[in-house]
């Protein structure tokens, strides 16, 4: 098994996304066994689309009159596609598909619309983004920070018995260029039960005077490994950094204790959404596996509810002792080709992101928001750590999605990539 890298580079466009994607699978000679997008303005079967389809007894489908695109640069284009199951059985003009198809196929007229292999999404957090434990969410877009005392004091009104209030959205420079403390505002919002706000890139949380009592946090408390406790003038300022904010974040999901809020969610949610867009498979970026995450998968596929393959990139928590942890995470790993689920990935971070001056670096930042001596970023996982895990946990088949910024930080990656095959 080969160790792979993830580097985050400014998005393309759509159509350049798409083009290169394809040509990556031509060139990997690989397809997803659902084959196809249909690309229509409603869903990929609209109503007059399955108005077309002819009533017959067989069971063979003949997709006819549409752009397919075959990924094969000598026949980049065709009409029709005649399929059986899960099997492409031809490609090729109209008139050859008829001829090739059974007595009383099903046929299904594309109208001219466009069918393109179906996509694999390498980087989501759908069961994240399925869940319901967020009740509010704030605009990013927002630049004063006084401006969100409304909205979270109206989402504690409207939500007066869950024990945590979690919310999710603004910039983290906001809260940097408030006239006043951070936590103050918050304070005045909501103080008589906890409050966290995931920054729009994850990497920081927003907490109340009370969260930070429930998690034990003081002025005294050491920042915990890949995390940074922020102060101003030695006075906590209600902002966590990266492994700070989901240390805290995970005590306030565990107390809400909602342990169908995932699965609903990716139900009634998530999974149609990803089929809507044709994506077929996806590798999950995070599965907090402490939280049982990978049990909701599990029971996903158990019930059938899976529409699309997915491989799990089971959490390394940078907190935890190594030795227990690379046992736990050896227990769950599963790879049946068989299966729509497979549970065959680490992620890990090396260090934060650049917006927060916590990618990490080689020379020092610039800006000091930390109240350090010198800041050159920050590491949830060290360099000899990674290689330790990479070691433990690709002989057994894992592959590794590792999160690297800095150019210390994609250095260190390498080098642990490369350390690993010298033990």
């Amino acid at each position: 098994m080969n160790s792979f890298l993830i580097f985050y580079i400014e998005p393309q466009t759509l159509h350049q996304k798409i083009y290169y994607g394809l040509k990556w699978l031509q060139k990997m000679k690989w397809l997803p066994l659902v084959f196809a997008t249909v690309f229509s303005t409603h869903s990929c079967m609209n109503k007059k689309m399955r108005e077309t389809i002819e009533s017959v007894s067989g069971t063979q489908k003949l997709y006819f009159n549409g752009k397919i695109f075959t990924v094969n640069d000598a026949n980049p284009w065709a009409e029709a596609l005649v399929i059986d199951g899960n099997k492409i059985l031809f490609v090729g003009t109209d008139a050859e598909a008829s001829s090739f198809a059974e007595e009383g196929v099903l046929k299904i007229n594309l109208q001219g619309k466009i069918v393109l292999p179906g996509f694999h999404d390498v980087h989501m957090h759908p069961m994240e983004v399925g869940a319901t434990t967020t009740t509010f969410v704030l605009d990013e877009a927002e630049t004063d920070a006084e401006n969100f005392k409304t909205k979270i004091s109206n989402a504690s009104a409207a939500n007066p018995d869950v024990a945590w209030l979690i919310g999710f959205g603004h910039s983290i420079n906001t809260l940097f260029n408030a006239s006043r403390s951070p936590i103050e505002i918050i304070d005045e919002a909501v103080s008589d039960r906890p409050v966290i706000i995931m920054e729009q890139t994850s990497h920081s949380m927003w907490v109340n005077s009370k969260a930070l009592e429930m998690a034990g946090i003081t002025v005294a408390t050491p920042n915990p490994q890949g995390g940074i406790i922020m102060k101003d003038d030695g006075v906590l300022n209600g902002v966590l950094i990266d492994n700070a904010g989901d240390i805290v974040f995970q005590q306030a999901v565990t107390a809400l204790n909602n342990p169908n809020g995932e699965y609903n969610g990716m139900v009634q949610y998530v999974l149609p959404e990803l089929a809507k867009y044709g994506i077929t498979s996806v590798s999950d970026a995070r599965t907090y596996w402490k939280r049982n995450q990978h049990q909701v998968w599990k029971n996903l596929e158990k019930n059938g509810k899976l529409t699309a393959r997915f491989n799990l990139g089971l959490w390394a928590y940078p907190a935890e002792n190594d030795a227990s942890q690379i046992t736990a995470l050896k227990t769950l790993y599963s790879n049946n080709d068989n299966n729509l689920l497979k549970i065959n990935q680490i992620k890990l971070y090396v260090d934060g992101i650049t917006h927060h001056t916590t990618a990490a670096l080689h020379s020092q930042y610039l800006i000091d928001y930390f109240e350090q001596p010198t800041n050159n970023g920050l590491n949830y996982f060290t360099q000899n750590r990674l290689t330790m895990y990479i070691w433990e946990l690709e002989s057994i088949g894992f592959d590794f999605h590792i999160h690297a910024i800095g150019n210390r930080g994609v250095h260190e990656a390498l080098n642990a990539i490369q350390q690993s095959r010298n033990i």
